[in-house]
């Protein structure tokens, strides 16, 4: 609804299970350290680090998307 308050919560979800536990509480889950944590591993080729952020992104959505799923 217009003017209805919002709130967004990024406090380390970086696994499915923590951002549908934040999802829970919250109309958001800021998983952005997450992402990058995946992204800048220099211990992987890029290519697998993009494997790896696209794992995390479709493991995320899906704990949040099971967290909205839940009555």
């Amino acid at each position: 609804a217009a003017g209805a308050q919002r709130v967004c919560v990024g406090v380390g979800a970086s696994t499915g299970p923590q951002a549908a536990e934040v999802a829970g509480s919250a109309d958001g889950v800021i998983v952005g350290s997450a992402l990058l944590k995946t992204l800048i591993d220099e211990d992987q080729p890029f290519a697998r680090r993009l494997d790896g952020l696209g794992a995390l992104v479709d493991d995320l959505a899906a704990g949040v998307r099971a967290h909205a799923a839940t009555p």
